[in-house]
């Protein structure tokens, strides 16, 4: 039976046949089989051997961080979760005003627009055949002058209306799947984009 000394991070200091009866102060010693022997003894310069994988420095850096983070993610999952929750709470707030478009016409989503289109809304729902010019962007880019009813105008305040609340639930939705999160692995697979 073959085992392998490794220091505190996991560096492969040597292989015995055996259990070693000198193993330095922190050091552990584990049992490992002929295969992963092979591969500690193929690889050139610092071997590591990270969760029973035998690895070079460039795969253990990165599996050592990782298992850091995982460490400290059980030690205190709230700090972790807060993080991902304040990054839905950034993405929401660019999705809350980013632009949407209707019939190829850019409605910007921005309160100061959404109270204009509401005040226009009101005022013209006592005129029933005002038109009301306004300059718009397009989707595929540029600008124009249109003409708009009350009922346009409204179409326009009801689908911002739609945007901001798929937003809303989207980032519930977000912050649900975050608390339900058990270890890091669930957390990081969670896509906070709303």
């Amino acid at each position: 039976m073959k085992y392998a000394v490794l220091a505190p991070r996991g560096r492969v200091l040597r292989i015995t046949e055996g259990e070693p009866s000198l193993i330095p102060n922190n050091y552990t010693a584990v049992q490992i089989t002929d295969e992963v022997a092979a591969q500690i003894e193929s690889i050139e310069g610092n071997a590591f051997l990270i969760d029973g994988v035998a690895m070079d420095r460039t795969q253990a850096l990165p599996a050592m961080a990782a298992k850091k983070r995982a460490t400290r993610f059980d030690e205190d999952p709230d700090s972790f979760k807060a993080r991902a929750k304040a990054q839905v709470l950034a993405n929401l707030q660019a999705k809350l005003n980013e632009p949407i478009y209707l019939n190829g016409v850019k409605v910007n989503t921005d309160d100061k627009t959404v109270a204009e289109l509401t005040g226009m809304q009101t005022a013209m729902g006592r005129r029933a055949n005002l038109k009301v010019d306004r300059k718009v962007g397009l989707e595929g880019g540029g600008e124009a002058w249109v003409a708009l009813t009350a009922t346009e105008i409204g179409g326009m305040v009801d689908a911002v209306a739609d945007h901001k609340l798929a937003a809303y639930a989207a980032a519930k939705a977000k912050e649900a799947e975050i608390d339900a999160a058990v270890t890091l692995e669930e957390l990081e697979a969670n896509d906070l984009t709303i």
